[in-house]
């Protein structure tokens, strides 16, 4: 895939992958690369969603499947000079970003959350995960484990160590690790990270 051509975003707007996606069943071993993005993404955020869609699918892909994992590589090949530029600050503020869709996944009807912490401007920690249960509403989907949980952060805010704030929609830095996204919002989450052209 070396001399592909590249695209913009890493999975297309509105895809949803199933187990019983339409396509020829394909030899699983092309998937195994796949786990190696993981690796790569520890350097490079902005597919970590399209790496763990495409992931639920490995034990029995389909032509379709292998169209978004190329999609993927092709993304890839595109923002080989990427990567997250860490300015020097005097900002130690930590700020994390927390977003889940709800019930994205076909299969199993269960939700996927995204974060992300910054230490200043500076992305280091991130992630976009499918939730183990299934949600019944979307409150439940982006505040499962309340119980002690609630308690602690309960006791954070009343000691104003931790402040809750409401991010509206279009400025959720976490949506980029929830669903595919348009290029024009996924270019703007990506910059959001500290994502550019290194080169």
């Amino acid at each position: 895939m070396v001399n592909c051509m590249p695209v913009s975003t890493p999975v297309e707007c509105g895809v949803k992958l199933s187990s019983r996606q339409e396509g020829k069943k394909i030899n699983s071993t092309y998937f195994k690369s796949l786990w190696k993005f993981e690796i790569l993404d520890l350097y490079k955020t902005g597919y970590s969603f399209g790496v763990g869609l495409v992931s639920r699918h490995m034990e029995a892909p389909t032509t379709s499947h292998l169209k978004v994992a190329k999609r993927i590589l092709r993304y890839i090949q595109g923002t080989i000079d990427h990567g997250i530029f860490y300015k020097s600050s005097q900002d130690f503020e930590l700020v994390g970003y927390c977003d889940s869709d709800w019930a994205g996944d076909i299969d199993s009807r269960k939700s996927t959350t995204g974060f992300v912490y910054f230490m200043g401007s500076s992305a280091f920690t991130w992630n976009s995960k499918k939730q183990p249960i299934v949600t019944l509403s979307t409150c439940e989907a982006e505040s499962k484990h309340i119980d002690r949980k609630y308690h602690f952060i309960r006791d954070c805010i009343s000691k104003k160590e931790v402040k809750l704030e409401y991010v509206k929609s279009q400025d959720q830095i976490a949506d980029i690790f929830t669903k595919a996204l348009k290029f024009d919002s996924f270019k703007k989450l990506r910059f959001s990270l500290g994502v550019m052209n290194l080169v």
